[in-house]
C-alpha cells in the first residue's frame, strides 16, 4: 500500500460518510424535521400567497402525503449512499484491526513480545474503547437519521387519518 492510499484509508476510517452522503443525510434530516413539525403540530399551509394558491382540506392531505413521499425518497437515497459508505468504512476498519492482530501475533511468535504487559493491556483497553466508539458513531451517523425519518412519516400519516 503506497503512502497516498494509506492516508486515504486512514482518512476514510476516521469519517464513515462521504461528502455526498452527508449532504443526503442533511437534506433527509431537514425534510424529516419539517415532516415532524407538520405531523405533530398540524402546520399544514392553507395557502401560498406568493403563488395565489389556496388549499382546501383534500389538498392539505395530498400535500402531507406528498411530503411523506419526499421523506421516503430522501430516506432511501440516504440508505443507499450510507450503505455503500458504511460497508467501505467497516471494511477498512476491519482490515486495520486484522493487520494489528497479525502484527501482534507475529511479534509473539518470534519469541519476544511487541508490547510489555502494561502496554498490552492498555492497547487492549484502547482497542475495546475504539470498537465501542465505532458502534456509537455508526448509530449516530446511520441509525439515528433513519429513526428520525420514521418518526416523521408516522407523525404525518397519523395526522392525515
Amino acid at each position: 500500500m503506497d503512502a497516498t492510499s494509506e492516508n486515504a484509508a486512514k482518512e476514510k476510517s476516521g469519517d464513515p460518510l462521504s461528502e455526498l452522503t452527508r449532504k443526503e443525510r442533511k437534506t433527509f434530516l431537514a425534510v424529516s424535521t419539517v415532516g415532524i413539525a407538520i405531523g405533530s403540530a398540524g402546520l399544514v399551509p392553507t395557502k401560498i400567497s406568493a403563488l395565489g394558491i389556496d388549499f382546501d382540506k383534500t389538498d392539505q392531505r395530498t400535500l402531507q402525503l406528498l411530503l411523506v413521499g419526499v421523506i421516503l425518497y430522501f430516506g432511501f437515497a440516504f440508505i443507499i449512499y450510507a450503505a455503500t459508505d458504511g460497508l467501505n468504512w467497516w471494511h477498512i476498519t476491519w482490515k486495520q484491526v486484522h493487520e494489528e492482530r497479525v502484527q501482534r501475533q507475529r511479534g509473539q511468535e518470534g519469541g519476544h513480545k511487541v508490547f510489555e504487559e502494561a502496554g498490552d493491556s492498555r492497547d487492549y483497553l484502547f482497542a475495546r474503547l475504539r470498537e465501542r466508539g465505532f458502534m456509537v458513531r455508526a448509530m449516530f451517523d446511520f441509525v439515528l437519521p433513519l429513526i428520525w425519518g420514521l418518526i416523521a412519516v408516522i407523525s404525518i400519516l397519523c395526522a392525515t387519518c
